[in-house]
C-alpha cells in the first residue's frame, strides 16, 4: 500500500484510464459529491469515468447527477472516495471490486486500507474538500456542475458548517 499526496493523487489521476469511482452504500451528499465531480474532472481529461454504487442514489441527490447517461466500460482502473472501508461498498460491489480498488480517497480517520494506494486527509470536513483541491491541482476547470456536487457534499458532512470537523479551508472552499 502506498500513500499518496494530493500532488501524487492529482499526478496518478492524469495517467490512469477508464475509471470506475466507487461510493459507498446508502450514499449521501459527500459520497455522490465527490464521486461526480471526480467523474467529471477526468472525462475533462479526456477519460471515461463511471459513478458505481450497490445503492440508488436518493431522490433528493438526483439534480448532482449527469444529464447524459454514464457509458458501460470495462475499467482499467478503480477508485473509491469516502469509503472508510471495502465492506462500505455494499453487496452488490464489495464482491466485484473490494479487493482491487487501485486508489481510494478518503477523509476518515478509521480508514481500514484495503486499496493500492491512499489518499487520505482526516483533517478534511469531507471528501469532497480533498477533491476540489484535486480538481485545482489538475488540468481541468472547475464547472457549475462540480461546484454543485463539492458544495453539497461539504454541507452535508458538515451539518451545514455547525460540526466540529470545519475548519477556516472547509469554509474558504465553499465559498
Amino acid at each position: 500500500m502506498q500513500e499518496f499526496t494530493l500532488k501524487e493523487t492529482a499526478q496518478w489521476l492524469q495517467n490512469c484510464e477508464d475509471a470506475h469511482i466507487l461510493i459507498h452504500r446508502s450514499p449521501d451528499g459527500d459520497c455522490i459529491g465527490s464521486g461526480y465531480a471526480l467523474a467529471e474532472a477526468l472525462r475533462q481529461m479526456g477519460k471515461r469515468a463511471a459513478v458505481l454504487c450497490s445503492d440508488p442514489i436518493p431522490e433528493r441527490y438526483q439534480f448532482l447527477l449527469p444529464k447524459e447517461a454514464q457509458q458501460i466500460f470495462s475499467p482499467k482502473c478503480v477508485i473509491s472516495v469516502d469509503v472508510a472501508d471495502a465492506k462500505l461498498l455494499g453487496e452488490n460491489l464489495q464482491p466485484v471490486y473490494g479487493e482491487c480498488v487501485d486508489l481510494s480517497i478518503d477523509h476518515h480517520i478509521s480508514h481500514r486500507q484495503f486499496a493500492g494506494a491512499l489518499c487520505l486527509d482526516g483533517s478534511a470536513a469531507a471528501a469532497c474538500q480533498i477533491v476540489y483541491q484535486l480538481v485545482q491541482l489538475l488540468p481541468v476547470t472547475l464547472t457549475d456542475s462540480m461546484a454543485a456536487c463539492l458544495y453539497t457534499g461539504i454541507a452535508t458532512d458538515t451539518g451545514c458548517f455547525q460540526f466540529d470537523n470545519v475548519s477556516p479551508a472547509t469554509h474558504r472552499i465553499a465559498a
